[in-house]
């Protein structure tokens, strides 16, 4: 007989959630919910972490209505003897905790060793918090550290590796080839959009919605990322590129690569490409 009992009651208000689910290899688990103000922009985000799962199962037939709980810890004998024979036997006599979580889309059952841990994700507040860098020695050490984040890869091979996020909270790793030049970061505080230059790959990072929305890999080493309006000018080495609403507007080559520039009046660009002086106009990319 199958007994129900609502799990941290009204913890998890109930809404329309998506649901993102992320195995770890320490048997770990972690479910995340979020709910959304429109098309593009997350209004909340819950994770429920579960530790040493051994079992799963998803079911996107409703045969549970959502009720205002979210969570339920299910009291069935068999279900989790069961789970126990098929595991191992090394599990007879610890005690097995199985949860129900009942969405709009799916119903899924965990049966696990600890008890669950519901966590409220809080937004970053850009403007007033910096990005901070975690460096690590090592690929292993990131992803300990990252757990279930996304990790950005950057060339075919890699030899730093760094976690970026917003003071303790992690947001996504990133792993590259260091050409001595520091990763640099142009963030939008109003809209969460940054743009990240390491190497030759330049990124697009929604941090409101925690996710990637391109990773390029230009001709040449990115110096530098600037910012005017609504425009954002990727100089590299060997060309300058310009964005538009997340999109490529324009772009110049170069001969010889960039020794110097200086940014006038924030509508002309002053380039010394190995002696040879430019004055690139920054509305249409035009050399005066």
């Amino acid at each position: 007989m199958e007994v129900w009992k609502e799990y941290c009651k009204a913890k998890i208000p109930k809404a329309t959630y998506t649901t993102d689910i992320c195995f770890g290899e320490d048997g770990g688990l972690t479910v995340k919910l979020a709910t959304w103000a429109d098309e593009y922009k997350i209004d909340k985000q819950i994770k429920i972490e579960f530790k040493n799962v051994n079992s799963l199962k998803i079911s996107d037939e409703k045969t549970i209505e959502q009720n205002e709980n979210i969570i339920y810890e299910v009291e069935d004998e068999n279900y989790t003897s069961e789970v126990k024979r098929i595991v191992s036997r090394k599990l007879e006599g610890d005690k097995e905790n199985l949860y129900i979580i009942v969405t709009n889309t799916y119903n899924m059952s965990f049966v696990s060793k600890s008890e669950a841990e519901i966590i409220e994700i809080k937004g970053i507040d850009f403007k007033t918090e910096n990005i901070t860098l975690y460096q690590v020695d090592s690929f292993y050490e990131m992803k300990e550290l990252l757990q279930c984040k996304e990790i950005i890869f950057c060339e075919e091979e890699q030899n730093s590796y760094v976690a970026v996020g917003f003071g303790n909270y992690i947001v996504f790793g990133m792993a590259y080839c260091n050409y001595g030049i520091e990763p640099i970061f142009n963030l939008d505080r109003e809209s969460g959009l940054c743009y990240i230059a390491i190497g030759e790959n330049l990124i697009l990072f929604d941090f409101n919605n925690e996710k990637m929305l391109f990773n390029e890999k230009l001709f040449s080493v990115i110096l530098d990322v600037i910012s005017i309006k609504n425009a954002i000018y990727v100089l590299c080495d060997l060309e300058l590129i310009c964005y538009s609403e997340k999109k490529e507007k324009w772009s110049t080559a170069f001969r010889d690569i960039v020794t110097n520039y200086e940014l006038l009046d924030n509508e002309r660009l002053w380039l010394d490409c190995d002696g040879r002086q430019l004055i690139i106009n920054l509305q249409d990319g035009t050399v005066e």
